[in-house]
């Protein structure tokens, strides 16, 4: 988990800000640092409900997601990583941990037994089972501050500033 800075600068600082960087806008920032402040609070909501909840890492959880959920059960473990947003040798330690604890299984492709697949086990899909009803509940309590009509308000704006990102990866 990164860095939670929960600083806003005072309103006369904001107000230089404004003055010496053509194109601030205080607004610009306030609304930043709360989806900053959102993403964190929620990660953290999440990695110790699951925590508490059964002993278990929300990466390892997603893990197992990726997999169930995958066209065909299994995968490389590059293509886990690349679902996930990581690196793969984020993902290392992550699998053998799973595999090690019964909820995964490693073994070669058919086609090709140079490539390593990844597949959720039987026990692994019972403890996905056991967790989801409670984690959709609780998801579903999370969200149900907004309406429909917010939900897929959220939906769009979140799609735009999505593509907006390109102003951070493009030189």
């Amino acid at each position: 988990m990164g860095m939670n800075v929960r600083f806003i600068p005072k309103k006369d600082a904001l107000e230089r800000l404004e003055k010496g960087y053509p194109g601030f806008r205080p607004s610009y920032l306030e609304a930043i640092q709360s989806l900053f402040y959102l993403s964190a609070d929620l990660e953290k909501a999440i990695h110790d409900h699951f925590e508490r909840r059964c002993s278990f890492s929300r990466a390892r959880f997603l893990i197992l997601m990726v997999l169930l959920h995958s066209e065909y059960k299994r995968l490389p473990p590059n293509e886990i990583a690349k679902n996930l947003n990581v690196t793969r040798g984020n993902m290392t330690g992550l699998i053998e941990g799973l595999i090690k604890d019964g909820f995964v299984v490693r073994s070669n492709s058919s086609d090709d037994k140079r490539v390593v697949l990844i597949e959720v086990t039987e026990k692994g899909k019972a403890f996905l089972q056991s967790i989801l009803p409670d984690y959709f509940k609780r998801m579903s309590q999370f969200m149900s501050v907004l309406d429909q009509d917010e939900i897929a308000s959220f939906i769009s704006i979140a799609r735009k500033l999505q593509a907006g990102l390109t102003a951070f990866t493009e030189d």
